[in-house]
């Protein structure tokens, strides 16, 4: 009898333990996440239960509100500093509900000497593919909610 619970008590532990580099996420890919952007419209965004009202920047593990940047609705590589060094694979940009927010070629190119992909679309469409990303890659948004 024991021997016949043996493989079945290995499958729960291997499904329910932590990974080797540290993640408690279950090794299964069929168990995803719930979407971590619940919702977003113009000047607002809902982020795992709780609701913002200004441009926001998602990390891995928690969310800056109240993001700024030196030129309103220009994105340069200053205001990418404190992103860049958490190390993202990604970095989703939302540049506004209409697309008004800008990045700079410079910024474009500080990203790419970084090794970070970064992928620009208005707020929208940036929010979709975050939340398709966030379950399997080191990805980091920075999202313009307004215009």
């Amino acid at each position: 009898m024991a021997e016949a619970s043996t493989p079945r008590l290995c499958a729960l532990i291997a499904i329910s333990s932590p990974s080797l580099n540290g993640s408690s996420r279950p090794h299964l890919q069929s168990r995803r996440r719930p979407a971590v952007i619940e919702s977003y419209e113009f000047g607002r965004i809902v982020i795992k239960g709780k609701r913002y009202t200004a441009d926001v920047i998602i990390y891995p593990d928690h969310v800056e509100d109240n993001w700024w940047r030196e030129e309103g609705h220009s994105l340069s590589p200053v205001d990418l500093w404190a992103i860049v060094q958490t190390e993202p694979e990604v970095l989703v940009v939302g540049t506004g509900r209409s697309g008004l927010m800008r990045v700079l070629p410079e910024t474009e190119e500080y990203l790419r000497k970084q090794g970070i992909r970064l992928i620009a679309e208005r707020t929208t469409e940036a929010v979709r593919i975050y939340n398709q990303l966030y379950q399997s890659t080191k990805v980091v948004a920075a999202l313009h909610l307004t215009c």
